[in-house]
């Protein structure tokens, strides 16, 4: 069963013409992404990048005419890192991370990734908010896509092109908050509303989460169809931008069946293999093919080993007095 993806046309190969040395320079810049994103904290969580291996179908062409659907082909972004935070309820009430590329140890994966080549790659975030219980904690799942290096000159094939064209759309309204230059982030600037947008908002109505059990106990199955979900028309999910990154938040708590969900696949985790898919939901020709941003695949993850987001080399930033962000002197 090799995902059907055998003889299907990435953008890297769909066109002649490219200039072999942008490519050999970019797959060598993509190559130091990865390992830097794993040097700095190896992750608690085994997971593998799945954007070449998966089973996953977009909608086609010309799915506005006919419905067909074909398998993705390889997703443009690659899976560097993957983290698993318990929430420490002292410094985050709400029970949830937000904006957690500009916070903490995870902070510092993003520094190390943009050190780590000339011209760093454009980096997508997805934060998995994940609801405890009485008997376990809060946690966030943040993953990393990354874009590959020099994107524009080294994939110029039309999807590539209808690709970044969307994808730009998504988070270019945003502003760039918490870069280089401004104070550090503090847990006491979250609130619900911030980084929410309206439903109809392009963000809410087309990110699109696919899951697939691919092992797993029949109930898990059962309750987890591959079918793509509109997550920002089902639940709360709020946004952020930061210098080289567009973070997405998946609210999880916000849904109460989601929440059910997610709970279950919890306390089963350890026997389950799941993949997950994002894209940008295509709904005009231009927007089409549909292509992956990023597969994360999961094996048997043991959910409740974590690590603190913020521990003694990384210490929370001290909120000064009125609000005002203390200085470096």
């Amino acid at each position: 069963g090799g995902g059907g993806g055998g003889g299907y046309e990435t953008g890297n190969e769909s066109e002649g013409g490219y200039d072999d040395d942008v490519v050999a320079v970019g797959l060598e810049n993509d190559a130091k992404v990865a390992a830097a994103a794993e040097a700095v904290f190896p992750s608690t969580l085994p997971y593998e990048d799945a954007s070449t291996n998966h089973k996953f179908q977009v909608r086609s062409l010309f799915y506005m005419d006919d419905k067909v659907k074909i398998h993705g082909g390889d997703a443009f972004g690659k899976l560097v890192h993957i983290a698993n935070y318990a929430v420490d309820p002292q410094l985050f009430p709400s029970g949830r991370i937000d904006h957690i590329a500009a916070q903490g140890r995870f902070k510092k994966v993003i520094a190390a990734i943009r050190a780590s080549v000339k011209k760093p790659p454009m980096l997508f975030i997805v934060n998995l908010q994940v609801p405890g219980s009485s008997s376990v904690p809060n946690i966030s799942v943040p993953m990393i896509f990354a874009l590959p290096c020099d994107f524009e000159r080294r994939d110029q094939s039309d999807d590539a092109y209808s690709f970044r064209a969307m994808f730009d759309r998504y988070y270019e309204d945003m502003p760039v908050t918490h870069g280089a230059g401004d104070a550090p982030y503090h847990p006491s600037e979250q609130a619900d509303d911030v980084g929410t947008c309206d439903e109809k908002h392009f963000r809410n109505q087309r990110f699109k989460m696919i899951p697939a059990i691919i092992e797993g106990p029949w109930i898990v199955r059962s309750a987890v169809p591959v079918k793509p979900a509109l997550m920002g028309r089902k639940l709360t999910q709020r946004y952020f931008r930061g210098e080289g990154y567009v973070e997405t938040d998946i609210h999880i708590g916000s849904s109460a069946i989601a929440n059910n969900i997610t709970g279950l696949c919890r306390g089963y985790a350890k026997a389950m293999v799941v993949d997950l898919a994002f894209c940008l939901e295509g709904r005009a020709e231009e927007e089409l093919p549909e292509r992956l941003i990023g597969v994360a695949r999961y094996r048997h993850p043991d959910v409740e080993k974590y690590e603190d987001l913020y521990d003694e080399e990384t210490p929370p930033p001290v909120a000064g007095g009125g609000g005002e962000p203390k200085k470096d002197v």
